[in-house]
């Protein structure tokens, strides 16, 4: 990827797609910044529906790119080296219609406490196993892809009109084994302190997650 200033606050990176197609991303705004890296939201030159999200620690980057077609990501691939993989569109399944919500009616105040509460976001402390470094590649990696997750929820919720925002209050490793094929059971692990999830479980009380 090629870099270059376009004004001050403003950086237009230059993204190579597939088929010769090259991606100009302007980055206009960063959404977390660390004494380690950040990570930047932008827009695409070429692609009025397009948008990019690239975080960086290190000399690590993970990123999503958004086309008006196409979804892709940029992940750390060891050894210096980045890939870009396409999404497949095809294999996601079909988005349901909105639900229509009924909320009941609060007086002003309540509404304002509510709002206040949103605001304030949620803090998040997120723990990484053996597989999952070892898939990231390397600690900076794992940050960098933690924080581009982090930065995706955000910008969801913003483009969906809702307040508040998600916080991390770090990233720790967390020993023992993952149990494979299982969210369930790894979800009661984790709620219930349990097997290597005590370390973890601890530290979230202790950091206010």
């Amino acid at each position: 990827a090629e870099t270059a200033r376009r004004s001050r606050g403003e950086w237009v990176v230059s993204i190579p797609l597939f088929d010769g197609v090259v991606a100009h991303a302007v980055l206009q705004r960063d959404e977390l910044a660390t004494e380690t890296g950040a990570t930047w939201s932008g827009y695409l030159l070429d692609d009025a529906s397009g948008s990019v999200l690239l975080s960086v620690v290190g000399e690590q980057v993970v990123g999503r790119v958004w086309t008006a077609s196409a979804e892709y990501r940029i992940e750390f691939a060891g050894d210096g080296q980045h890939r870009l993989v396409e999404t497949d569109l095809r294999t996601q399944p079909e988005e349901l219609a909105p639900l229509r919500v009924e909320l009941p009616k609060v007086d002003r105040r309540s509404a304002a406490a509510q709002n206040a509460v949103g605001e304030s976001g949620i803090d998040v402390l997120v723990g990484y196993t053996p597989e999952a470094l070892a898939g990231a590649g390397n600690r900076s990696a794992m940050q960098a892809e933690v924080a581009n997750m982090v930065a995706w929820a955000n910008y969801s919720l913003r483009n969906s009109g809702i307040s508040g925002r998600i916080r991390t209050v770090g990233v720790i490793p967390v020993e023992g084994t993952e149990i494979q094929d299982d969210l369930y059971a790894s979800l009661e692990q984790l709620r219930g302190g349990a097997g290597p999830m005590y370390l973890l479980d601890m530290e979230r009380s202790s950091r206010g997650a």
